[in-house]
């Protein structure tokens, strides 16, 4: 729980967003980015 609120707190930082909320769906949309890349999905 505490990487995942690191993770989050940094991506806030880094892309400057408004809310702890904005970051957390930005980090989930990446997770899901680099499965896709994977597993070779994404085009």
């Amino acid at each position: 729980m505490i990487l995942g609120f690191q993770a989050i707190a940094e991506i806030m930082h880094q892309r400057q967003t408004e809310d702890l909320r904005t970051a957390a769906f930005v980090c989930a949309l990446q997770k899901m980015v680099t499965s896709y890349q994977e597993l070779g999905v994404w085009p």
